[in-house]
């Protein structure tokens, strides 16, 4: 019969993707809801941190009340040198200190923070977007980033310098936003490897999407379009209230009267 402790070792290192010596050693099967790798222990016949298991058997007992703390701050991670020892205060600080939780306020912050995506310079014109209206998923888009993250900005929960004063900037069109803040135009966003029909998951080519825009502009209905094209009544909405493709634009071409006499008729021919 194989030693309680030996086959509990034997276990751990199957279950841990051990790399070089500076790298996170990720515990591959799934975690627990606080995102940390457990695991079975035959010796003490409990189920313990995976992180805690690995400072233990490389490092020695660790002493009552103290937590295995992480200074990659990556949960699943079982890379001894990753380790510190701390306090359940020690841990709280922080994981605080680097933005993970809340409580003080990070020491590092704006552009400088290990998880920011944005320049300090492209908050500011955020700030100056909010005020004047403009709405948050439009400038979402437009900074290739979430929406969460521009509710963050708003309410103050990340980047926490004070607010930039009133401006009377105001902006007329998606364009406006793009040559404002150097950003790819809705002309040169359709070459982004992301948008449109170069997502992996677009059901529809850009010439059906301008199709469909001239027929939403013409006055059919969500419903028929969606049949017309075989998608959902929900897409032609997400495309009519520009939440996607609203790159894709008209340019020089009278709106409306534009759709192809055959799907005209064809339309017509249903609503009989």
């Amino acid at each position: 019969m194989d030693d309680p402790k030996s086959s509990t070792r034997k276990r751990f290192w199957e279950k841990v993707d051990k790399k070089g010596p500076d790298d996170c050693w990720n515990w591959k099967p799934p975690c627990s809801g606080e995102g940390y790798g457990m695991i079975y222990d035959s010796f003490s016949r409990k189920e313990i941190g995976a992180h805690r298991y690995s400072y233990e058997i490389h490092c020695g007992p660790i002493p009552d009340g103290m937590f295995v703390c992480h200074h990659c701050d990556n949960k699943k991670c079982c890379n001894p040198s990753h380790f510190f020892l701390g306090t359940n205060q020690d841990n709280i600080l922080d994981a605080a200190k680097k933005g993970i939780i809340g409580g003080p306020r990070p020491a590092i912050q704006g552009e400088n923070h290990y998880g920011a995506k944005l320049r300090k310079e492209q908050v500011e014109e955020i700030r100056l977007m909010l005020s004047n209206g403009v709405k948050m998923e439009v400038i979402a888009e437009n900074f290739f980033v979430s929406r969460s993250t521009i509710s963050s900005i708003k309410t103050g929960r990340t980047w926490f310098s004070p607010a930039v004063s009133p401006s009377k900037k105001r902006y007329r069109s998606l364009r406006d936003i793009a040559i404002n803040n150097n950003m790819p135009t809705e002309a040169e966003q359709t070459r982004s490897p992301n948008l449109g029909e170069n997502n992996p998951q677009s059901k529809l080519k850009e010439k059906k999407v301008k199709e469909i825009k001239r027929m939403l502009a013409d006055g059919y209905s969500l419903s028929h379009i969606a049949k017309r094209f075989s998608v959902s009544r929900a897409a032609i909405t997400d495309i009519k209230m520009g939440r996607t493709w609203s790159h894709v634009v008209l340019e020089g071409e009278a709106v409306t009267g534009m759709v192809d006499n055959d799907i005209r008729q064809q339309l017509f021919e249903e609503r009989l």
